[in-house]
């Protein structure tokens, strides 16, 4: 079985990515999330 996992922000920074793909006997699995990122500035 192996495993890789991404984590990585867009390009426009507002959206965070998470990927993950699993590979055993021959199949593989992927599975993708993105969540909004928070702006930390203040007016």
């Amino acid at each position: 079985m192996d495993f890789v996992e991404r984590l990585e922000l867009a390009e426009d920074e507002k959206t965070l990515i998470y990927e993950q793909e699993i590979y055993a006997g021959g199949r593989s699995v992927r599975r993708r999330e993105e969540f909004p990122v928070m702006s930390h500035e203040r007016p």
